[in-house]
C-alpha cells in the first residue's frame, strides 16, 4: 500500500490506497483519529472534491476539530486519484511542513527479549529491512505508552519490565528525515505475530542478526549485546 505521511505542527496527516474498489463508494473518505488512534469520525461524502479535501485539511491544522484529534487520514480506492491529489497538494502541504517547525520526530523503539533472543519486525514500508519494533510517539502520548504500543501492534507481545535504554539522535540515522529515537529494553509474554507496519516478525540471536538492518538499529543492537554481557559479568 502506499502512503505519504506529512507532520504539521504536531499533527500527522495520512494519505494512502486502502479503500475497496467498489462502484458506489466515493472517491476517497477521510478519518480523524485522537491520540489513542482511535477513529472518532468518519466522513464520507459520493461527492468529494479536490476543494472539499482542502477545506477539510485546512480546518484540521487549524484546530478547528476537538483538540484531542491529532491525525487526518485520508484513504482513496483509486491509484490515479491517489496520485492527482498528491500532485495537487503535495507542495502546499511540504511547505506547512517547513514553515511549521523543523524539529526532529520523537520515535520510541522497543528491544523486546523473548525465547532467548531478541525479536525484530520486517518492515512493510520503505526504508525496507529488519528493524527493532517501534514508531512514532503520537500527540498525547509518553514515550512508555508509545513503546507498549507499537510492539503489541507490530508483534503480538505484551511487554513487560520496561526499562529505558538510551536515546539515538544522529540526523542521519532515518534517510527520511531527522529522527530522534528512544530505545528501551523489555521482555515479552504472548504469541509472536506480524501486524500494523510489520510484514514479518522473528527472533533473533547475536549471532544470527540478518545483513538486512534499517535505520541505525545494528549499532544500537550491538550497543546492547555489549552492555548485556557486561551484567553478566557483574
Amino acid at each position: 500500500m502506499e502512503k505519504r505521511f506529512y507532520y504539521i505542527a504536531g499533527k500527522t496527516i495520512e494519505i494512502s490506497i486502502g479503500r475497496e474498489n467498489d462502484k458506489n463508494s466515493p472517491i476517497f473518505q477521510v478519518s480523524l483519529l485522537d491520540y489513542k488512534q482511535k477513529k472518532v469520525k468518519i466522513i464520507s461524502e459520493p461527492k468529494h472534491t479536490e476543494k472539499s479535501l482542502i477545506k477539510m485539511l485546512n480546518d484540521f491544522i487549524r484546530e478547528k476539530n476537538p483538540s484531542t484529534i491529532d491525525k487526518l487520514e485520508v484513504k482513496f480506492k483509486m491509484y490515479e486519484d491517489f496520485k492527482k491529489c498528491i500532485d495537487a497538494l503535495e507542495p502546499m502541504l511540504l511547505n506547512l511542513c517547513s514553515k511549521t517547525f523543523r524539529n526532529p520526530y520523537p520515535a520510541a523503539d522497543t528491544i523486546i527479549k523473548f525465547k532467548q533472543g531478541i525479536v525484530l519486525v520486517y518492515r512493510k514500508n520503505p526504508p525496507s529491512g529488519w528493524a527493532i519494533p517501534g514508531g512514532f510517539i503520537n500527540y498525547g502520548e509518553s514515550a512508555e505508552e508509545a513503546a507498549i504500543r507499537e510492539a503489541k501492534e507490530e508483534t503480538g507481545l505484551t511487554i513487560e519490565n520496561l526499562k529505558l535504554f538510551g536515546v539515538f539522535s544522529d540526523p542521519k540515522r532515518d534517510p527520511r528525515f531527522h529522527t530522534i529515537s528512544i530505545a528501551f529494553t523489555c521482555k515479552g509474554k504472548g504469541e509472536l505475530k506480524a501486524g500494523d507496519d510489520a510484514s514479518k516478525v522473528k527472533i533473533f540471536t547475536e549471532q544470527e542478526l540478518p545483513k538486512e538492518i534499517a535505520f541505525d538499529h545494528r549499532k544500537i543492537l550491538r550497543q546492547f549485546f555489549k552492555t548485556s554481557k557486561k551484567d553478566m559479568k557483574l
